[in-house]
């Protein structure tokens, strides 16, 4: 049968009223509030437990109901088996650990029970005794207890292990051992377990109705077979004892996990609730040494003292005697919340759910939930008021509360003559600035007011420019003064170490600052205040907090730490400064600035040239070590530089330092065949300033100025060179002759010439013998070239054979070419009568026709028509102007043969030889015409080849078009 149907005759109680008489003044109403909770019918309550938003009820009759705060109209019930000779038992209280899962029953008569939800029926302890409280384990886990100590009526203390297991021989208890036992045999009224600093360390408070103990030490290795604890309770352990109390005397803990320390304990005893933080030390005196009492008046010891019971919360100690309810702040011990409760039962105990952080009261026939709103509300005040500065910050988001804070905070550090840590909790509040800064510059502590305005400046607002302009400008004032103060004090510090490490902070604060405020300082004021204290390491951090890289190099420049400043270009590459700096860094590290150049591609080499043209000036170094030409090599090789600027720039470096080798000179000017980028005039007059011949010679042939080029060869006895220049030209004979003819006088004037000049004969092909013959000298001696001009006279008979040779040969070919077209006339084609035009089909004999070597034949207009009709605009034109011009030819000729016999007996030679001249003109006419229109015949010709592209119908024809287009689907 069901636990409801106990019920089903009873009235379910409706919800009440807050059953508290609530006194109108007091200022812990808002926070605490009770709500009544409505319960299935009328229960009998014995004991109630709450965990993990799972709540159980035990009533009379052995019975249990579990509740699922979550869903709540989800009843369940249990049944606690009789046992024979307990007749009569019933459950005197329920203890249930943080999971929620594990639920222990303790019997009237010293029987306990163990209920899990794994387990089809209650399980039945080997404990045996009236258990009064339950240390669960925090690192428990719903399917098993883990080590769990159970405190007895009587003074002993049991260790076991409970998990759900069911089957024969099964139990649910790993093991079962009393590991301690109290002195009298006092009842143990409370005890918790938690951790210390490691994992296995291990803390229990053990109360009785006269004492608390503290009990630390290590866990033995659990095995889950054997105790653990036994050697905690064996070690010494710390005491705090108060005279033998009629109370309950429970203890309670709350815990956060995230901090040792936060762990805080309560006890009631009968001097009142003793709480503080759980101890963490080995047992001693300390244990207990920040234990507070809030004192309780109690009713005089002749009257009935019923209900004791308390509870920890975040923040309070909420307890329960004599039916009145009270919270105490466990922070100050202050009562904030107390009444006289007004109902029917007396009050059996408190209830808590750790896990979700709820408080629950319930008496003999009613459940009560203890609502909590806001319990934070003014811990900050009290926090404040013992200096606890920190928590007190937490626990509010108020300014004003915070701004309080911060002051007092800030006040006790300048009561300490703490200045600094004053002048950083100063700057988080709204206390005028300059009250502030004037409190520091009385007591002339400059490095607290730097901290003060650092801490000002970053709680301004971004659009508060000015402000933060003003500000930061003050604090970088106060930085350069503590800088120039700590050099000056260098020299006369005993401990120069502390002196340096002094000034290694202020620089490292100074640039951590630079680095944060940098956006709100004006650029040319924090330049020229920085400038004013001397600080050029300082000068360097700001600008290099705001990227002036130029700045920098100018700065390394002067400093004439070159190799610094080029470094800095190569890490922050900038096209401008690189032009600014070329003129200094080229001629001072001309190999590792020429390095940079090049890899910096966007460069114009035309820009540079006055560093190249500086450099060159000062440094006298050889060309394959010369920077500049190779800097300018490779803009136009591998660059592909076109400007002229660049490439005049470094053919008069070539011209100049070539030391007597011009080869560098010409391979470059050679290198330029097509179109040279170099002006040529300032080339020539480079090359001719430093006598570059080779260089000239190229330049003028360049120009096309071969007879200057010879001349100046010539003019530095260079002949070899002057005859190089000649043999170039070759579309040119006659300035070919003249050019050699130039280098043969040359020749002839120098010693032994003659020989030479008539070796030039043979080396040329246009000099001769008789060419040298007027430049000889008079006295010249013919035996000297004698061979030479015997030789000249049989070269001139042989060539005089050739061209009588030559003329026969061309008069036979004339008389051939005479016999092929006098053949060329006799020519015929056999034409049939019945031959038809292969354009129109019609018979070919009624119009003048054509006939072609691939016998085909076609009329003459038709072979027009079409030959017009595929030919291009100019030979339509041609055409029709060659017809135009035939039948007016024709046209007098015909009137000339109209005249009577008589006037032409008449005319005269001069008409006769008009008339032969118009004839002429008319045949000449005609054949010029039929060359045009019988130029090819129509079916062998590109006209059939170029019809392949031509539709089948006339473009023209529209009918043709319209009635084959009818045809399409």
């Amino acid at each position: 049968m069901s636990l409801l149907d106990d019920y089903v005759n009873g009235s379910q109680s409706k919800p009440k009223a807050n059953g508290l008489h609530n006194a109108p003044d007091n200022s812990g109403l808002a926070m605490f509030k009770v709500d009544q909770v409505t319960l299935p019918g009328s229960l009998d309550i014995v004991s109630a437990a709450v965990q993990n938003n799972v709540l159980y009820i035990a009533v009379v009759k052995r019975k249990l109901l579990r509740i699922d705060l979550a869903s709540p109209a989800e009843i369940q019930d249990f049944e606690i088996p009789k046992s024979k000779g307990n007749e009569g038992d019933e459950i005197r209280k329920i203890f249930l650990d943080i999971t929620g899962q594990h639920l222990v029953v303790s019997a009237t008569k010293g029987e306990n029970w163990y209920i899990h939800s794994k387990l089809s029926k209650p399980a039945k302890l080997k404990l045996r005794g009236l258990v009064e409280c339950v240390a669960w384990n925090t690192n428990g886990t719903s399917f098993a207890t883990k080590e769990v100590l159970f405190g007895l009526v009587g003074g002993t203390v049991v260790e076991t292990w409970l998990e759900p297991t069911e089957g024969f021989n099964k139990t649910v208890e790993r093991y079962t051992k009393q590991v301690y036992t109290t002195s009298s045999n006092e009842s143990v009224t409370g005890i918790q377990s938690y951790t210390g600093t490691t994992a296995r360390d291990r803390h229990i408070l053990l109360a009785t109705h006269r004492s608390l103990r503290h009990f630390s030490g290590v866990m033995n290795a659990s095995t889950g077979e054997n105790p653990s604890m036994t050697s905690i309770f064996s070690a010494t352990s710390s005491e705090q004892s108060f005279q033998e109390s009629k109370l309950q005397a429970p203890l309670d803990m709350v815990r956060d996990n995230s901090v040792i320390s936060a762990s805080h304990y309560a006890w009631l005893s009968s001097s009142g609730i003793f709480h503080g933080p759980a101890p963490i030390s080995p047992p001693g005196d300390s244990s207990f040494q920040d234990a507070n009492l809030v004192a309780l008046s109690y009713a005089n010891d002749d009257n009935e003292l019923r209900s004791q019971d308390l509870k920890l919360s975040a923040f309070h100690i909420i307890t329960i005697q004599n039916e009145c309810l009270s919270a105490f702040n466990r922070f100050d011990g202050s009562l904030v919340f107390r009444d006289q409760l007004a109902t029917r039962d007396n009050v059996i105990a408190l209830m808590a759910d750790t896990k979700e952080d709820t408080y629950w009261m319930y008496t003999r026939t009613e459940l009560y939930e203890i609502v909590i709103t806001d319990e934070s509300q003014n811990m900050w005040a009290i926090f404040l008021k013992q200096k606890d500065y920190d928590a007190a910050l937490k626990y509010t988001n108020k300014p004003a509360h915070t701004d309080l804070i911060y002051g007092a905070q800030a006040q006790s550090l300048m009561d300490k003559q703490l200045y600094v840590e004053a002048a950083e909790i100063f700057g988080r509040t709204t206390l005028p600035l300059e009250q502030v800064a004037l409190r520091f510059l009385d007591l002339n502590e400059r490095d607290a007011l730097r901290t003060y305005l650092v801490k000002k400046l970053e709680g301004q607002k971004k659009s508060a420019e000015m402000q933060r302009t003003t500000l930061a400008t003050w604090v970088l004032e106060l930085f350069m003064s503590r800088l120039s103060t700590l050099d000056d004090m260098h020299n006369n510090l005993r401990d120069p170490e502390q002196g340096a490490l002094d000034r290694r902070t202020i620089k490292a604060e100074y640039s951590i600052f630079i680095s944060k405020h940098k956006a709100d300082l004006d650029k040319d004021a924090t330049y020229a205040l920085i400038n004013s204290h001397g600080r050029s390491e300082e000068l360097l951090v700001y600008a290099n907090a705001i990227n002036d890289y130029e700045y920098i190099v100018h700065h390394h420049i002067h400093q004439d730490n070159f190799s610094a400043a080029l470094d800095l270009l190569v890490q922050h590459p900038s096209i401008e400064l690189t032009y600014a700096t070329s003129t200094i860094l080229l001629p001072e590290i001309p190999n590792e600035t020429v390095e940079m150049w090049m890899r910096m591609t966007q460069l114009d080499a035309a820009l540079l040239l006055p560093a190249i043209l500086m450099y060159n000036d000062r440094k006298v170094v050889p060309i394959h070590e010369n920077q500049a030409i190779r800097y300018l090599n490779f803009a136009i090789k591998h660059q592909s530089n076109t400007d002229p600027a660049v490439h005049n720039a470094l053919i008069g470096i070539y011209a100049r330092d070539c030391a007597g080798q011009e080869n560098s000179l010409l391979e470059f000017l050679e290198a330029q065949t097509t179109r040279p980028y170099y002006d040529l005039d300032f080339a020539l007059r480079q090359c001719k300033q430093y006598d570059r011949v080779m260089s000239c010679v190229h330049i003028y042939s360049s120009m096309g100025l071969y007879d200057q080029a010879v001349q100046w060869a010539l003019q530095h006895d260079n002949i070899e060179l002057a005859s190089t220049v000649a043999d170039r030209v070759e579309d040119n004979p006659a300035l070919r002759k003249k050019l050699w003819l130039m280098i043969a006088k040359k020749t002839i004037e120098q010693d032994d010439g003659t020989k030479a000049a008539i070796e030039l004969t043979k080396k040329s092909d246009v000099l001769r013998i008789e060419d040298l013959v007027p430049h000889l000298g008079e006295f010249t001696v013919i035996d000297d070239f004698k061979d030479e001009i015997c030789e000249a006279l049989e070269n001139y008979t042989t060539n005089i054979e050739a061209l009588r040779q030559e003329m026969d040969d061309s008069s036979k070919t004339a008389d051939d070419i005479e016999k092929n077209i006098q053949d060329l006339r006799k020519r015929f084609a056999v034409i049939h009568v019945g031959e038809q035009c292969y354009s129109c089909s019609l018979p070919l004999m009624d119009q003048q026709f054509y006939v072609f070597p691939c016998q085909h034949t076609f009329h003459s207009q038709c072979l027009k028509l079409t030959t017009l009709k595929e030919a291009a605009p100019h030979i339509k034109r041609r055409v029709a102007q060659l017809q135009g011009q035939l039948d007016e030819a024709n046209a007098a000729l015909n009137r000339g043969s109209n005249g009577d016999s008589i006037s032409k007996n008449k005319e005269n030679d001069g008409e006769t030889g008009a008339k032969d001249i118009l004839r002429r003109k008319a045949q000449k006419l005609a054949e010029e015409l039929d060359s045009i229109i019988a130029e090819e015949c129509l079916l062998c010709g590109h006209i059939m080849i170029r019809s392949i592209s031509s539709g089948f119908l006339p473009e023209d024809d529209k009918k043709e078009i319209a009635a084959a287009d009818s045809w399409k689907l």
